[in-house]
């Protein structure tokens, strides 16, 4: 016993001695000096990472070698880029990556920040990689001259969507999902009900991937001045994938090798060849520029940021856990310097009950001050539902929205408990109706009865937030909604949303309404540390995300199969379920 504790306190004194050698450490380095851009630089943005909406910071980067830099938010990337407009030090702006993981909405907004720029400034933007998707080069074509490996690939092919369909393996390992929903496009658990797409699904998508590839192919022809029939007939009939045929039909301005686009930057910035050229990250730029970022002005605008799954209680990060945001609201409220509330929503959906605590706590601001919501990729089910009674909604044209319905799914493995395994349940209770919802049984006729009185409850009051929110009729609102998703395009037509824009757009509505004209942007929630929710050690020694991380050892496929199964698994781990967890609008 005496050598159990003997070690047990030196191994506590060793973990307190090293987890201060690191705070010590890192206080040292972070304060050591001051991270500085170089005259004559090149600013690089790489779209193959991930820019998100909550900022986070990691205090264990200074360990590598190779110095890396938090990733800033989205919305301090858009700032950045606005900063360079008028910095004399980023004389150009390198687009890279053959991959763009940032989604449509943020992809279009980044890309008019770009454009932005370039008529601002007069600076040049260069976009170049060994190959290109579809995304990436959706960004790109905002650049001056877009270049591509002679050796290497672009594509322009359309939009389309895989779906994985898991009732044949719930089938076979006699798993009953046990699915109750309102909404006949409502699809989130399709692929746990039907082998194929259903007839309403298959039309949202295909009217949604119509609505978006459209807006690729205007913007894109705008920019690269091609006519818009020829670009859409080459995606028609051909996949362009060599780099020459994307040059003869002008996607491209031309087939160069990395060191060939140097010695474009060489030239431009009088830079011989024995100096290397200075190429600076964004995430570098973003901690040179940081305390620039920081307005100083009385009056406020909150910039609450609301990214992930809708969850009850407390969460981390990319989750919009009620009571979290529920304190963010407030506080912003109950902040008598901040005028307005822009609240940016990027979330699928979630919880119905979390739902309902953010959209109340919404109303409550909204008595006071303006709340102006912007909407990033997503906003759909859970996230229109948080968004439905904001003043003004703005969403971009390629934003997914909508998505107004309720299911619930319980899953029953009492048969596969029974028939393989052969496990058996009993017990006793004091009546029919005492024992809880359990994934170890099938459910009872009272108990499917009781969930789908339920479920048309929550949709009812759902429909009728929207209704409020949107001054719109009850009956107008269900036939728009059905659970079905729409484009930002499509959900303006239909009274969804107010205004297409950008986020800049709704800090713009939301200064107006307030009647400012200076003011500074506080942001909600601040940025925290990865060690006090990261549970992927990998995220804890690099800047990259884990999705990033995921991305580069499975592939975007792979990654897709990663997150189907991921969320079989999330649908499927409650052993005894409460009733508010029971009801999701996703």
């Amino acid at each position: 016993m005496k050598s159990f504790f003997k070690i047990f306190f030196a191994s506590t004194a060793a973990l307190v001695f090293f987890c201060f050698f690191i705070i010590v450490i890192g206080v040292c380095t972070a304060g050591s000096s001051a991270v500085t851009i170089s005259p004559k630089s090149v600013l690089t943005i790489d779209l193959s990472k991930s820019y998100p909406e909550v900022g986070q910071t990691n205090p264990l980067l200074f360990l590598q070698s190779d110095k890396e830099y938090d990733l800033p938010s989205f919305y301090e990337v858009i700032q950045l880029i606005e900063m360079a407009a008028n910095d004399p030090s980023v004389n150009a702006i390198l687009l890279q990556g053959s991959n763009n993981n940032n989604g449509f909405a943020n992809s279009d907004e980044l890309r008019k920040a770009l454009m932005k720029f370039r008529e601002k400034s007069g600076k040049p933007v260069y976009g170049y990689a060994a190959e290109m998707s579809q995304l990436s080069y959706f960004v790109m074509s905002a650049a001056d001259s877009v270049f591509v490996n002679p050796q290497g690939a672009i594509e322009w092919s359309g939009l389309s969507t895989t779906l994985l369909f898991f009732k044949g393996a719930l089938d076979k390992l006699e798993i009953n999902p046990q699915i109750i929903y309102a909404g006949k496009f409502k699809s989130a658990t399709e692929p746990f009900r039907e082998k194929k797409m259903s007839d309403p699904n298959r039309i949202q998508y295909t009217e949604l991937l119509e609505d978006l590839f459209n807006y690729m192919v205007t913007e894109v022809a705008a920019s690269r001045n091609i006519d818009p029939v020829l670009l859409r007939k080459q995606a028609d009939e051909q996949v362009v994938v060599f780099p020459q045929h994307a040059m003869d039909i002008k996607l491209i301005d031309g087939l160069r090798y990395e060191d060939e686009v140097e010695n474009i930057f060489r030239e431009l910035l009088s830079v011989s060849p024995a100096r290397k050229i200075a190429y600076e990250s964004i995430a570098k730029y973003a901690e040179a520029k940081k305390l620039s970022l920081i307005n100083s002005s009385a009056d406020k605008i909150a910039l609450i940021a609301a990214e992930g799954d809708i969850i009850t209680g407390k969460g981390g990060y990319k989750q919009i856990a009620s009571e979290d945001y529920i304190s963010l609201i407030k506080k912003a409220r109950l902040n008598s310097s901040v005028k307005a509330v822009v609240f940016r929503v990027n979330s699928g959906g979630g919880s119905a009950l979390a739902s309902e605590e953010i959209w109340r706590e919404i109303t409550l601001t909204r008595q006071v001050k303006p709340v102006i919501v912007s909407m990033g990729n997503y906003a759909a089910s859970g996230g229109y539902y948080i968004a439905a009674n904001g003043n003004t909604i703005v969403a971009d044209p390629t934003t997914l929205t909508g998505s107004i319905g309720v299911f619930a799914m319980i899953p029953s493995v009492q048969k596969l408990m029974n028939n393989k395994l052969g496990i058996t349940t009993d017990g006793v209770q004091t009546s029919e109706k005492a024992q809880p919802i359990n994934v170890f049984e099938d459910l009872k006729p009272f108990q499917v009865e009781l969930l789908k009185t339920q479920i048309d409850t929550i949709y009812a009051v759902f429909k009728r937030r929207v209704a409020e929110g949107r001054n719109l009729s009850v009956d107008y609102v269900d036939s728009i909604a059905q659970g079905r998703v729409w484009s930002g395009i499509k959900a303006k037509e239909i009274g969804l949303v107010d205004t297409l824009g950008s986020l800049n757009t709704a800090i713009a509505i939301a200064a107006q309404q307030a009647e400012l004209r200076d003011y500074g942007i506080i942001h909600y929630p601040d940025k925290k540390s990865k060690l006090e929710f990261s549970n992927f050690p990998m995220e804890l020694i690099s800047s990259k995300s884990k999705q990033d991380i995921l991305a580069e050892s499975l592939g975007q496929e792979g990654l897709q199969v990663y997150e189907s199964l991921k969320s079989l698994q999330s649908n499927f781990k409650v052993p005894l379920l409460k009733p508010y967890e029971t009801f999701i609008i996703r």
